[in-house]
């Protein structure tokens, strides 16, 4: 008996996937999940590795406008002596002449330079009365007031103390200090100052960082971190040529004097390093052999990002007397 024509033809229902359907399937998923797993696994690691040059070009930046702004300002101390006391300075003594009012301890071809900075704080005020050598009190005429620990300088044309201030009395004026090495008339100019050393900390070899080291408010050198990922600090100061009117950027750690006196600009390097590894990446330190005499020294981290920022700084005060 033929079936009725248009009648459907019913599946039976026991029917389903054939193991065939299902392993093409499942092939068909596994394609899908690897493609997503794989631009997800890209994607991570590029967000990884962009984030953290994102922060080395912060850190870097943030760093150098940290040193550029006391740069700018370093102290002019136009005095043919100067007693700078040498533990500011990492226990060397300083040049004669503080007219730049920095020092720099060259790192050689090996070494992350270091630099020492002395800014003014304010206005100079003078003192009330005058100031024999080895005199550890001493009375200013000063409209702002001075806290523990701050650092000071008194100077003339001869001769400049750097001191630091261990009490203040605002009613008297009274300034308790560090003793003087030479005497000072009254009306002799004082100053706040601002002291910075900047170098570079390698305790942690992953994570290089640039450090300050200044005074706390007990008159204790205490070290700060002014920026992480930080590989290398590198210095030349500008000096003019009085007759010609030309700039040389020259080692800092052996000018003399007469140099000193010159120097305009100061031409800072800093090189940032990623703190995170991009295997896809192989770069060896930044240098720059042009400008600076760094050739060698810094070891590993081939896979690490690398930017370096280099600007030249005019020094405001260099070269003008009070």
């Amino acid at each position: 008996m033929r079936r009725a024509t248009g009648c459907p033809r019913h599946r039976p229902a026991t029917a389903g996937f054939t193991l065939i359907e299902v392993m093409v399937a499942l092939a068909i998923l596994s394609i899908v999940m690897v493609a997503v797993f794989s631009s997800f696994s890209f994607q991570h690691k590029s967000f990884v590795t962009q984030n953290a040059v994102a922060q080395m070009q912060q850190s870097v930046r943030g760093g150098m406008v940290f040193m550029e702004e006391e740069l700018r300002n370093a102290a002019n101390i136009p005095s043919t002596n100067i007693a700078v006391p040498a533990a500011l300075f990492g226990g060397a003594p300083m040049p004669a002449v503080l007219t730049d009012g920095m020092k720099v301890t060259d790192g050689g071809t090996n070494g992350s330079d270091n630099l020492f900075v002395i800014s003014k704080t304010g206005l100079d005020t003078v003192l009330a009365i005058d100031a024999v050598a080895t005199e550890t009190g001493t009375a200013v005429d000063n409209t702002t007031p001075w806290a523990s620990g701050d650092v000071g300088v008194v100077y003339d044309a001869a001769n400049a103390d750097i001191f630091t201030v261990t009490a203040f009395q605002p009613s008297t004026g009274q300034l308790t200090h560090s003793a003087f090495t030479y005497g000072y008339l009254a009306g002799t100019r004082i100053a706040r100052l601002r002291y910075s050393e900047y170098s570079i900390n390698y305790g942690n070899p992953a994570r290089p960082a640039l450090m300050r080291r200044y005074p706390d408010s007990t008159g204790t050198l205490v070290s700060d971190v002014v920026a992480d990922d930080i590989e290398d600090l590198q210095v030349r100061l500008g000096v003019q040529d009085n007759v010609t009117g030309t700039i040389t950027f020259m080692n800092g750690g052996g000018l003399t004097n007469a140099q000193l006196r010159n120097v305009r600009q100061v031409k800072v390097q800093l090189v940032g390093r990623a703190s995170a590894a991009d295997p896809a990446w192989n770069e060896g330190p930044y240098y720059n052999t042009v400008d600076f005499n760094r050739t060698g020294g810094i070891t590993g981290y081939t896979q690490h990002r690398r930017r370096p920022l280099l600007e030249v700084i005019q020094i405001r005060n260099a070269g003008i007397s009070p």
